[in-house]
């Protein structure tokens, strides 16, 4: 441990209404928040983005279940003589993330990358391994029925008996599911980028829809700014009723992209352009804007502790950074209040990327990290177990999930090297959507939607150095990062239904006179040029790859839906789709969300 645990007390959360102002783009705000690197290192293959919710504890409180996604592995480690029981090794590239436990001795870890559920029996330590779907993320046991729920990134919801076999239903609800929550009988689940809550009916479908609340925060000088969630990272379940959501919630109001332009700089309440919380959604009450967590950068995982008075909040960004811990613990109470932020004492930071955290029946808070890979208990007689002794350590990894030095880091906005689903406010570009990184960005130059950034060296030098407070970085770690940009993956998915529609749809898209192939051309489906396609300005034709996951579309995000898109926010220029009918425009969203 590299810093003594600090004791938790309510005393120790404050309201943040009457913070000083704090120039967080001054020389000397930022010289104590920037983060250092070290030497570089790159890794082959390059190591997954972290996603949270990979560590729990079984019911009687004697196993902790860490899946590692770095090195495809799955520790059982017996808390009572702290030691590693056993180590499951799975295939390259299974990414094992959520676990569920059922009520017969077995544990279930999503298999991200695989395609499938493993199925481990903890009397025997022996794993089944069962395909679900292209792109599994969620996972829960509802014990009335011993059914597992898994949710799909590609928005479908499977229910598999929990003691093997094949799904009994499969149900299509929505694109980009996080994950499942039995809350009292009923499924709930997330979605990652919009963070919504959505309620299945009993045959399975849609029931109902939460919106998290909108927040209002004080800027310090005597005005409000307001913040919209986005990117639910991890949800679970409250025992007496209700679900846990740790989330973002992003600056409505325009985003300078001055130098420190993403810290802002006006106050502690609202240090940055992006906040962590922690929402209370219950059945039949409404969902209040809960107080932002200061310092509390990239929120990927929340836990409950056993009496039900104190969350533990991972922050792994916050690892190189001295204004912030890895690992906050609030009191319940406070956070559900409305309004307002929170500043919670530090806890510790252990040698270590955290990853996940979880409580063990004493209430000691549990945290897991990745590199290198450890379990660490935190509290007053802490303890540290070594998992693996691979490294996995990649700088262009860390420095994508560092907090930069302004209480931001790349993936607060590109979210599992995605993008946070957000249209953004930009005081010198107006409304522009987050882009996505996924199946990288070298050879679709030049970047940002403007296209006024013509190489990766200059794209890190504006954003991540001078719009978020990061340090100069060395051409070796910008070349790490670009090697780790480049390899994030897309979203996997089943195979389409319909395959003739599918092929319909292509030929349309190939047509010279419907005009899509003209500027979305090549292997990435772009021609990388700036062009104006009648929306106002010179915008830079997108990579269509993966396009299925971006939802909102357009430059501005003004089609909720690709059918959308073929209304009209499409522009008068944008390809000639106007004449389409309703069953060609039908066979050519088919086919793009193939791409």
């Amino acid at each position: 441990m590299r810093h003594a645990f600090l004791a938790i007390a309510a005393a120790a959360l404050i309201g943040c209404f009457d913070e000083q102002v704090v120039h967080a783009n001054s020389t000397a705000s930022r010289s104590t928040h920037v983060p250092d690197f070290g030497a570089t290192v790159t890794q082959t293959p390059a190591p997954p983005a972290t996603s949270g919710g990979t560590l729990m504890v079984t019911r009687d409180g004697r196993i902790a279940i860490a899946a590692d996604p770095d090195r495809d592995r799955v520790y059982l480690v017996d808390l009572s003589t702290r030691t590693l029981t056993d180590t499951i090794r799975l295939e390259p590239g299974d990414e094992p993330g959520r676990i569920a436990e059922d009520s017969s001795g077995r544990v279930h870890v999503v298999l991200r990358g695989g395609a499938s559920i493993a199925t481990i029996a903890l009397d025997t330590h022996t794993y089944l391994r069962r395909t679900v779907c292209a792109s599994p993320r969620g996972i829960a046991f509802e014990p009335g029925a011993d059914m597992l729920y898994v949710a799909c990134a590609g928005g479908d919801v499977l229910t598999l008996p929990a003691a093997g076999g094949t799904a009994t239903r499969r149900t299509h609800i929505d694109r980009d599911l996080r994950d499942v929550v039995i809350d009292g009988g009923h499924v709930r689940i997330t979605t990652f980028r919009s963070a919504q809550l959505l309620d299945l009916g009993v045959d399975g479908a849609l029931s109902n829809r939460t919106v998290l609340a909108r927040a209002a925060v004080a800027d310090g000088q005597g005005a409000m700014l307001h913040f919209t969630p986005a990117v639910a990272w991890r949800a679970v379940a409250i025992p007496t009723g209700g679900v846990l959501v740790v989330h973002q919630r992003g600056q409505d109001e325009p985003v300078s992209t001055a130098p420190g332009g993403y810290g802002t700089g006006v106050s502690r309440c609202a240090s940055s352009v992006v906040h962590s919380t922690v929402s209370i959604v219950r059945a039949d009450e409404p969902v209040r804007a809960a107080p932002s967590i200061i310092d509390a950068v990239l929120p990927i995982d929340v836990a409950l502790s056993p009496d039900g008075t104190r969350y533990a909040i991972a922050a792994p960004a916050n690892r190189r950074a001295e204004a912030g811990a890895q690992v906050y613990v609030v009191d319940a109470a406070l956070m559900a209040r409305e309004g307002g932020c929170l500043s919670a004492a530090r806890t510790a930071n252990p040698d270590g990327d955290v990853t996940s955290v979880a409580f063990d029946p004493a209430g000691t808070v549990l945290a897991l990290t990745r590199e290198p890979a450890a379990l660490h208990a935190l509290g007053t007689s802490p303890w540290s177990l070594s998992l693996a002794a691979e490294s996995r350590a990649d700088t262009g990894h860390t420095i994508f999930h560092a907090n930069a030095g302004l209480g931001v880091a790349c993936a607060s906005c590109h979210a599992e090297g995605a993008d946070d689903g957000r249209v953004w406010s930009f005081a010198s570009a107006g409304r522009l959507r987050t882009q996505s990184l996924r199946g990288g960005i070298s050879g679709t130059e030049p970047f940002h939607w403007r296209g006024d950034i013509t190489d990766f060296s200059t794209l890190v030098r504006r954003v991540f150095v001078d719009r978020m407070g990061g340090p100069e970085l060395r051409a070796a770690q910008v070349a790490s990062l670009q090697h780790w940009i480049d390899r994030i993956p897309l979203v996997a998915h089943d195979a389409p239904p319909d395959v003739e529609m599918v092929e319909r749809g292509a030929a349309l898209f190939r047509r010279d006179d419907v005009g899509c192939a003209g500027c979305h051309s090549g292997e990435r489906r772009t021609n990388n040029v700036t062009v104006d396609v009648g929306t106002g300005a010179p915008t830079q034709v997108p990579s269509l790859v993966g396009i299925v996951d971006r939802a909102p579309f357009m430059h501005n995000g003004c089609a909720p839906t690709l059918r959308d898109r073929f209304g009209s926010c499409g522009g008068s220029r944008h390809g000639t789709t106007q004449s389409l009918t309703t069953s060609q425009v039908s066979d050519l969203v088919a086919y793009l969300e193939t791409l």
